[in-house]
């Protein structure tokens, strides 16, 4: 994230683990967000 959106607070908001919740929910397959 940019600088102005990591103080408006993206940094603690968990947006990879609520899409994951998300997406298992439905039904789907979580996303693997480790890097390679």
């Amino acid at each position: 994230p940019s600088p102005l959106s990591a103080s408006r607070g993206f940094f603690g908001s968990r947006p990879f683990s609520r899409a994951n919740a998300i997406l298992t929910e439905m039904g789907a397959a979580p996303v693997d967000w480790r890097l390679p």
